[in-house]
């Protein structure tokens, strides 16, 4: 996230305080209202990159097998979740 609002703030860095101040704050106010105006028309209970997020890792644990005392095995031999019940 930093990286990206650097790259757009790069023009307004070599300006005055001010006149950098006044390009970081139009470009914040434009940037709110855009995203304002895309979410009012958004219709979900969850919102789309979340979602693909959850999809992601319920595709990943699919193949989880649940053991007594809530030690979770996968297929893979590479990963294994143990959570402590004590």
């Amino acid at each position: 996230m930093s990286e990206a609002f650097n790259s757009v703030i790069v023009e307004a860095r070599g300006k005055l305080i001010i006149t950098m101040l006044e390009e970081i704050k139009v470009y914040l106010m434009e940037r709110w209202a855009t995203k304002r105006k895309k979410i009012t028309t958004f219709e979900g209970t969850i919102c789309p990159k979340i979602l693909d997020k959850l999809d992601k890792e319920k595709e990943l644990t699919k193949y989880w097998i649940p053991r007594l005392g809530f030690v979770f095995f996968t297929h893979s031999t590479y990963f294994c979740i143990y959570m402590c019940t004590d």
